[in-house]
């Protein structure tokens, strides 16, 4: 049987070492299951994204529910209420709209118009200000408040825009990922036995970069799909 090589270096060489890596600093720092085994779910849903499966979905909305557990043992609980509240729920939805939009194999994906992005921009900016100087004091805690709340207000127009079907959700995903790395390269300057969200950190970046250049490719060349849209 012929190895498609793209697939192997591409895909399965990256999430192959990510999991040999978390699984190994988790036994070496002695960090518990229930804080690794998310960051491992993370690894295949990360990777069904980047080829804009439905099923990317269903399995992230079980995640987030894993993941929702492991932000409150930290206290970065609007990370926690986004995971259980928000992101679960609506990648439940996300994956019945993608199934029902979904021909051949082949999803239909949306772009977001210019005027729309500018107000998705003043939008995030808005919401960050508000929750930040409204509820920041009363959901965080320490020097983390600032930074997990703004990945808060990302997370939560990440997952209603990939609900839709805009391939601009991966544009602000790739923010997010670098600022989520930040949190827990910081995180982890007190704490290095979750050095495993640093390393899925690294990972998300890179899938998520994946996952913006294949989406682009789709909303671009879905021939019969729709491509742009207000």
């Amino acid at each position: 049987m012929k190895i498609d090589k793209k697939k192997l270096f591409a895909d399965y060489i990256p999430m192959a070492a990510a999991a040999v890596f978390i699984i190994a600093f988790a036994v070496w720092r002695g960090q518990s299951f229930i804080k690794t085994l998310p960051t491992l779910v993370t690894l295949a849903v990360q990777l069904l994204l980047v080829r804009a499966k439905p099923s990317a979905f269903l399995l992230g909305g079980v995640n987030s529910v894993l993941y929702a557990v492991s932000y409150f043992s930290e206290a970065l609980n609007f990370s926690a209420f986004f995971a259980l509240a928000i992101s679960m729920p609506m990648q439940i939805y996300s994956y019945f709209n993608w199934k029902k939009n979904t021909k051949g194999g082949q999803p239909r994906i949306k772009v977001l118009s210019l005027g729309a992005r500018l107000a998705c921009a003043a939008g995030i900016v808005t919401a960050w200000f508000v929750f930040y100087k409204c509820f920041g004091a009363l959901v965080s805690s320490g020097c983390y408040v600032r930074l997990d709340s703004l990945i808060f207000v990302l997370g939560v127009s990440v997952t209603l825009l990939s609900s839709l079907r805009y391939v601009d959700a991966q544009y602000i995903h790739l923010i997010s990922a670098v600022l989520s790395l930040v949190l827990w390269g910081i995180i982890c300057y007190d704490k290095p036995e979750n050095i495993n969200y640093v390393i899925i950190g690294i990972y998300n970046l890179f899938r998520s970069v994946q996952t913006a250049v294949s989406w682009t490719k789709i909303s671009k060349f879905g021939g019969e799909y729709e491509k742009i849209a207000d």
